[in-house]
């Protein structure tokens, strides 16, 4: 259950958050997590032409292949924000914090095993 907050720029429009909020959950579901994915995709104060992207991947340890799991998760979102935003890769930045399977609760119930939500990479994805 990845809980994702991404900042963008100020005065964005509706479509383009549109596209942005799905390639993030496109992005979560095939490198963390296939379901149970939260996202707040927010306008943050930026000065003229700062194209800063920050983004906050909050989720359980132990799925493994970590480092590989974050790397797929910029290179298939980067892209995207560039062609949208403007973000290059130097302006954006993606933070994967842990947090205990007990200080999270969803639907007043305790978060499902991670092996059944966690998607499994293939052996490119997993040796990059």
């Amino acid at each position: 259950m990845p809980i994702i907050r991404v900042d963008i720029p100020e005065g964005q429009s509706q479509e383009t958050k549109q596209v942005l909020y799905d390639a993030i959950y496109d992005g979560i579901a095939t490198s963390w997590a296939d379901e149970h994915i939260w996202i707040s995709l927010a306008e943050k104060f930026s000065a003229p032409g700062d194209q800063q992207v920050l983004m906050t991947v909050d989720l359980r340890p132990g799925r493994g292949d970590e480092e590989a799991r974050l790397r797929l998760l910029f290179d298939k979102l980067q892209p995207t924000f560039e062609k949208t935003i403007g973000t290059t890769p130097e302006n954006m930045i993606i933070l994967v914090r842990d947090f205990p399977q007990e200080a999270c609760l969803s639907g007043g119930a305790p978060l499902p095993p991670l092996d059944s939500l966690t998607p499994k990479l293939d052996s490119a994805e997993a040796a990059e």
